[in-house]
Formats: structure tokens, C-alpha cells, sequence
């Protein structure tokens, strides 16, 4: 499943002087998920899949050293698609706000069918 991360899943740090681009709050991607990065501040695209492999991985860490960088910053907007399996697209913290979400209303519910049959709760 393609998805944006920033706005679909995760986050992510773009360090210019580092070259580095660390996506966080997704479990670790390989090179082959990574299919797009554009510098939307620039209107440079950066990486796409089908291309020589400039880019490497290390967790979830693209070293861009072999990217030329220069007039960028690390304040730049970054459009970056990947290509997920859904569950490695929920950071474990997402999943359980979820579940306490979904443990509520069955409470409230449980609460409400309680006084409607008189029964204790």
C-alpha cells in the first residue's frame, strides 16, 4: 500500500548537512519500499525506485550522500511515498490509543444497557 509519510504514517527528519533522511514512527523499511522523495520546497525530486540506487538504508535511516544537496535545508518540505504492509504502517503507541478509544465506548455502551435492562454494571 503506497503511503505519505507525514500525513499518512510516521514522520520524518531531514538533515542536509548530515545527509541523512530518518523516517520515524514506522517499522524499518527496506530500499525496495522507498519509492519516491521530492524536495517540494525546491520542486527537485530527489529518488524514485526505478533509479540507480543512490540512496542507502540503515533502519530507517537513507544515508543521501551520493544526492546532490546543495541550495537545500532541512526545513524543506519532503514529499516521501513508500510502499507498506499495513501493519508495519501503526506505531505500537497509535494501536493502543486506538484500542483504549474502542475500550471506552464499549464501557459506555455496557454503562447505557445497564440502566436500560437494570442491571449492575
Amino acid at each position: 500500500m503506497k503511503q505519505l509519510i507525514g500525513t499518512n504514517i510516521g514522520s520524518y527528519d531531514f538533515d542536509v548537512t548530515a545527509k541523512t533522511l530518518s523516517i520515524l514512527d514506522v517499522k524499518p523499511l527496506k530500499l525496495e519500499q522507498i519509492l519516491l522523495i521530492t524536495n517540494v520546497t525546491k520542486g527537485q525530486q530527489m529518488y524514485v525506485f526505478n533509479s540507480a540506487p543512490l540512496v542507502t538504508i540503515h533502519g530507517n535511516i537513507l544515508d543521501l550522500a551520493a544526492l546532490d544537496l546543495t541550495g537545500m535545508n532541512d526545513t524543506d518540505r519532503l514529499q516521501i511515498f513508500v510502499d507498506t504492509i499495513f501493519d508495519t504502517t501503526y506505531p505500537l503507541s497509535k494501536i493502543e490509543n486506538i484500542l483504549e478509544e474502542i475500550l471506552f465506548e464499549l464501557k459506555s455502551v455496557n454503562i447505557h444497557l445497564a440502566v436500560i435492562t437494570d442491571e449492575e454494571v
